[in-house]
């Protein structure tokens, strides 16, 4: 039986409750053309039916505008959107609403944190935006030619933001501080944790963990795969590569065995979670983790 899998390869996901997820993909014949479109798929838990829709630009990044009315933003690189929503879908873009320095750098995250937006990316920008999209750059101190890859925070007056050369920033709400950083190592990711510490994953398997002006490297497998999502579940942070999803335990990483009857040679990337379960996302499947047994979403 043919699944969705086998015409389309995943970008990215968002869960708008435990039961409703939202997928953006696209169809892998027309990304070998390089024709611009996304495919949005949803679905409602593990009923087989979903619906399918597409646009005609090519988005990555994906974030929850209002829970409660399944409303979110799809988001294109370049800061071209789409917005979903019960009282009608529309389009737009951010830099040509709003003066924001920065047109043409790619945005690598876009991020809800708390009740805002964030986007940040390349040339080490940052804007941050209301959820009925007004956006402002809040980033302006931290300009250079490295890039953001990353945002996450433990209030809104608490934000810090991780990217190329182990490069570390805090914001306090109004300025960003940049901290020592103990690597010079690409940071792909960050999560801050309910234990009080800010996790970050990076290339070649490294793990470092921090807060405030204190950070330390916890893991540092130099020929390990890179990682690129973490998650906190079940009191525990998970990471994922390319190839597996692991599971920070004792300063060390363990390996889930994912069931091999779900797929040969599991895809990883993107790792969500919902109240009682980890969500995995990878270029051909999207996987369900309810801590003891993998079940196949897509």
């Amino acid at each position: 039986m043919e699944k969705i899998s086998d015409i389309v390869s995943f970008r990215n996901c968002l869960l708008l409750s435990d039961e409703r997820i939202v997928v953006l993909a696209g169809y892998d014949e027309a990304d070998e053309e390089d024709a611009p479109h996304t495919v949005l798929i949803s679905a409602q838990g593990l009923n087989p039916d979903f619906d399918v829709q597409e646009i005609d630009f090519t988005a990555p990044h994906i974030a929850s505008l209002n829970t409660e009315s399944d409303c979110y933003i799809v988001m294109d690189k370049y800061g071209r959107y789409y917005v979903n929503e019960n009282g009608g879908n529309h389009e737009g873009n951010i830099f040509k609403e709003f003066t924001l320095p920065g047109e043409g750098r790619p945005i690598r995250r876009l991020r809800r944190i708390f009740d805002h937006l964030y986007c940040v990316g390349m040339s080490d920008f940052i804007y941050k935006g209301t959820m009925d999209l007004n956006w402002t750059e809040i980033g302006s101190g931290i300009k250079g030619d490295g890039s953001i890859e990353a945002v996450d925070g433990f209030s809104e007056d608490e934000l810090y933001a991780v990217g190329w050369d182990g490069v570390i920033w805090c914001y306090d709400g109004s300025t960003w501080k940049k901290v020592a950083s103990p690597t010079n190592v690409i940071l792909t990711d960050i999560k801050c944790a309910s234990d009080g510490y800010a996790y970050c994953t990076g290339r070649s398997g490294l793990v470092i963990k921090g807060r405030y002006d204190e950070w330390e490297v916890v893991i540092d497998l130099e020929e390990m795969e890179d990682l690129w999502s973490l998650q906190e579940f079940d009191n525990s942070i998970y990471l994922s590569g390319i190839s597996g999803v692991f599971r920070f335990k004792e300063e060390t990483l363990e390996e889930l065995d994912i069931d091999s009857t779900l797929s040969e040679g599991i895809t990883s990337y993107i790792l969500l979670r919902s109240s009682d379960s980890l969500i995995s996302m990878g270029n051909k499947d999207i996987l369900q983790f309810d801590g003891h047994a993998w079940v196949r979403l897509f």
